[in-house]
Parts: C-alpha cells; structure tokens; sequence
C-alpha cells in the first residue's frame, strides 16, 4: 500500500515516490504513471525511484503492481525536490553491468 503522512480525504493530486525493486523497471513505471495515471511530473532519483505527483486514488493502484512501492512525500521535503536526474540509458546501464573486478 501506499505509505502515508496523512492529509485528508482529497483526491488532489500530490507528490508521491514510487520506488521499484529494479532498474529495469524504471522506464515502464514511468511511462504507465505518464500513460494510465497522467502525472504531468515524472523525475527520476537515482537509483530505483521516481517522484511524481499523482492523486492518493492512483497511487494506491500503482502501489498494487508487483514491484512497486509507493510512499507519500512529506511537505517539509517537498521543497527540497526541485533536483532533476535522468534515467540512465541502455548503454550506460549496460556499461555499468559489464565492468569487471580485477
């Protein structure tokens, strides 16, 4: 479920993380967020997360999907979230994956 610091019964939209038990799952929760759930801001937190601003509504369902967790931002950090990331492309995630200890 959705961990909440509370806020009523509102179904205005509200920023939320949604983190993902992989990588790989980055890009396709971003794009069903945009596509089912039309968060108009998507950013990426390095390494498993995304912030967005969904409704309480949505972010329950989303909370549903295998893999996903889902967990209210506070006010106090909403203010600190103006940093942007970007989701590291397949050739970097591969460059990470093939380095090898010597």
């Amino acid at each position: 479920g959705v961990r909440s610091e509370g806020g009523g019964d509102s179904d205005e939209p509200r920023q939320f993380l949604v983190r993902v038990e992989s990588r790989s799952l980055l890009s396709s929760t971003r794009d069903i967020i945009k596509r089912e759930f039309g968060a108009h801001s998507v950013q990426y937190v390095p390494d498993d997360a995304l912030l967005v601003d969904i409704s309480p509504r949505s972010a329950m369902e989303l909370a549903g999907r295998p893999g996903v967790s889902v967990f209210d931002v506070p006010r106090e950090l909403k203010q600190a979230s103006e940093h942007t990331w970007k989701l590291p492309t397949a050739k970097e995630r591969q460059a990470e994956h093939s380095c090898s200890v010597a």
